[in-house]
């Protein structure tokens, strides 16, 4: 599905605010349960949810071009699928294939065009920061300092996007 996202063009103006909203929304949600995701006990995600659920956040992180990883956390988190710091460790894998299936779509649709001098120091960045990051997520940080970096990550970037419609 983030194949099919990258593919569609979206005006900038629409991209912005569907964005803008979503990671709002999201931010609030976390921010407002306050630690009660800290130490939640875990329910498993029946297939049933879990398949339309990711095929949903595929297609809309796709049209807005991102890893899916804004989605994926919170959804986690609020449905109880999920600890802080297990959410951070799915989204970045989910992340990561989204990413390669939408920037695929997107390159095929013709919208963006591969800049090889570009992917190699970006993808070593992504590759040494997403290896600090689980190393401290996983073995040093707490799961409220988790979640709380999740709220400022999330509300960063829809600051970002608003600014930019502005």
């Amino acid at each position: 599905m983030a194949f099919a996202g990258g593919y569609l063009l979206v005006d900038g103006v629409v991209y912005n605010m569907m964005l803008s909203i979503t990671l709002v929304w999201a931010s609030f949600r976390i921010f407002k349960a306050g630690s009660e995701f800290d130490d939640v006990s875990i329910q498993e995600i029946p297939i049933s949810r879990a398949v339309p659920a990711g095929a949903g956040i595929g297609l809309l992180s796709g049209i807005v071009g991102v890893g899916g990883g804004i989605f994926l956390s919170p959804l986690l988190l609020l449905k109880r699928w999920a600890t802080p710091k297990a959410a951070a460790a799915t989204a970045a894998l989910f992340i990561w294939v989204n990413s390669a299936a939408a920037l695929t779509g997107s390159y095929l649709s013709g919208e963006w065009m591969v800049e090889t001098d570009t992917i190699a120091p970006f993808g070593a960045a992504v590759l040494i920061g997403g290896f600090v990051g689980s190393r401290l997520g996983a073995e040093m940080v707490p799961q409220r300092t988790v979640r709380v970096v999740l709220v400022v990550v999330l509300l960063i970037a829809a600051a970002r996007r608003m600014l930019l419609v502005a």
